[in-house]
């Protein structure tokens, strides 16, 4: 069970599936956690040094509970100081085989689903404006249109004092779609923003429709640059 939830894994609630991805603490095993994530919660380290910190607390603590001097005298300087410089080698050697193999599956897995997500993603946006335009110079069209054709009936066909209770109902008629548009989306309809009102409306059908999650891409996001942070930050010269 300690190997399985150091990587993501999947379980089933009622029936709805749920992939479930591990912090940077919950990919190490340490010996006295408890301890550790006391002094850590104190201090508030940022998460990409508390792993680090942890994993060489956690070695500098099993070498104080074996040292006779901390048994019998308490902790020396001479003994503090021989705890830690000892305890650098199992801290080097852990974060290497147990933390890094952890991160680079992680980050493997992170980035394929990331992959696949964003090429469902770029069509959707693609498909999203593509329709924004569309229903726009639609719009634009059928002002147009309304335009010109009151002007012909007012000048051509017919006169002001004819067309005038046509002209008051087609404001009418607006103002109801406005209202109606308002209810709907709880939106103003401007058509300053027009363009992409329509296209995030259109692109979030779109990624229901496909089967695209867009909290679960902001999070993988969010994950894969907190796991290359940490990476980086291990495999640095001064962390090695």
């Amino acid at each position: 069970m300690k190997d399985v939830i150091k990587r993501s894994f999947e379980i089933s609630v009622e029936g709805q599936s749920y992939k479930v991805h591990p912090s940077l603490l919950g990919m190490i095993e340490l010996e006295n956690k408890e301890e550790i994530y006391d002094i850590l919660e104190q201090h508030s380290i940022p998460e990409t040094r508390s792993v680090s910190l942890s994993v060489f607390l956690d070695s500098v603590w099993d070498k104080l509970k074996k040292d006779e001097d901390y048994q019998k005298k308490g902790v020396t300087k001479e003994a503090l100081v021989k705890t830690l410089e000892t305890s650098m080698d199992g801290f080097k050697g852990k974060i290497s085989k147990d933390l890094l193999s952890n991160i680079d599956a992680e980050l493997k897995q992170t980035e394929e689903e990331l992959t696949a997500l964003f090429e469902k993603e770029d069509l959707a946006k693609s498909q999203a404006k593509s329709y924004a335009k569309k229903v726009v110079m639609f719009g634009l069209t059928m002002c147009s249109a309304q335009l010109g054709g009151f002007a012909y009936l007012i000048y051509g066909l017919f006169s002001w004092d004819e067309i005038e209770p046509i002209t008051y109902l087609t404001g009418a008629f607006y103002a109801c779609v406005s209202m109606t548009f308002y209810l709907r989306y709880r939106e103003d309809f401007e058509w300053a923003n027009a363009m992409q009102l329509f296209e995030k409306r259109k692109l979030e059908k779109l990624c229901r429709k496909n089967g695209i999650d867009l909290d679960r891409l902001d999070f993988l996001r969010m994950y894969k640059n907190l796991l290359v942070e940490q990476s980086s930050y291990l495999t640095t010269p001064a962390n090695k």
